[in-house]
């Protein structure tokens, strides 16, 4: 497990004048998780439509005269988006949520411990995730 990891990191922490900006810069390339939830290769089927909703309540709340500055997005594959109506959701709600899912699968490990039920197995529980 060690070696392929050494073997494709190694090479770059060592030409590299800061390794820890170089372990930084990969991790970010790996989770471009700060490009915002909407990113096309994340899940942007349940944040396509929370965009879609600040949207669609930013002009029906701009006819009522409320003034609100017109929402701010990129297109393409980023899609960073800002909301004007909605909460701005950040990464640690979205793993609490995460969490907060996986927790009756957690509970199932807990309480099922016969090694004859499906329940106890570990591909189950794999397929449930």
């Amino acid at each position: 497990l060690l070696l392929p990891f050494l073997f494709s990191f190694l090479p770059i922490l060592l030409s590299s004048s800061n390794p820890i900006n170089a372990l930084q810069s990969i991790i970010s390339r790996l989770f471009p998780i700060q490009r915002g939830l909407t990113h096309a290769y994340w899940a942007p089927n349940f944040w396509s439509l929370y965009n879609s909703l600040d949207l669609v309540l930013n002009r029906v709340l701009s006819r009522f005269g409320w003034i609100l500055p017109p929402p701010q997005y990129t297109s393409g594959l980023v899609q960073e988006y800002s909301h004007t109506v909605l909460a701005t959701i950040g990464v640690g709600v979205c793993l609490l949520l995460i969490l907060l899912s996986l927790f009756p699968l957690l509970s199932l490990i807990r309480l099922d411990r016969t090694p004859s039920s499906h329940l106890s197995s570990p591909s189950f529980h794999l397929l449930l995730s």
